[in-house]
């Protein structure tokens, strides 16, 4: 799903660019949409923590 929106990406594996949905051509993204996903990831990444974590003390 991803990879069909997002064009390019950053060394954090963020993406920087989309495609425009009506015009179809290539933008980058508004800061906004990447604080957002840096949020998004940041959240997923300490709860994988704590998982990686719980699994080691088992």
């Amino acid at each position: 799903e991803h990879l069909k929106l997002y064009t390019q990406w950053n060394d954090d594996g963020l993406p920087t660019h989309r495609k425009h949905p009506e015009s179809g051509e290539e933008e980058e993204i508004p800061k906004s949409a990447l604080k957002k996903l840096t949020k998004e990831r940041n959240a997923q990444k300490s709860k994988h923590d704590k998982w990686l974590k719980k699994q080691q003390q088992a």
